[in-house]
């Protein structure tokens, strides 16, 4: 994550942003793409804190054809290909 410092109330604090690949055999996941931001005070009150983040990664062809073979024997599943994350959080101080 890459931090913005401590701007005033209502300025972004600081953004995020990834990426990385790896071999399709090793991991589930071929490759992962991911980012997003948070603004500190953006109601107004200094302590809370609104934060959004995205995350997408490509299901590796091992997985991929792991569950093809296993739809194939008959089992009723799902072909994972890819998965989507979307995170919102508010973060409210009460003391």
């Amino acid at each position: 994550m890459t931090l913005a410092g401590r701007p005033a109330d209502g300025a972004a604090t600081g953004s995020g942003r990834g990426a990385w690949a790896a071999r399709p055999r090793l991991r589930a996941e071929s490759w992962s793409l991911d980012g997003g931001f948070a603004w500190r005070g953006p109601s107004g009150r200094r302590e809370d804190a609104l934060s959004f983040g995205v995350s997408y990664a490509r299901i590796g062809s091992g997985a991929c054809g792991l569950d093809r073979d296993r739809t194939a024997f008959g089992e009723d599943m799902v072909l994972r290909t890819h998965e989507t994350v979307v995170e919102l959080n508010y973060i409210m101080a009460f003391f």
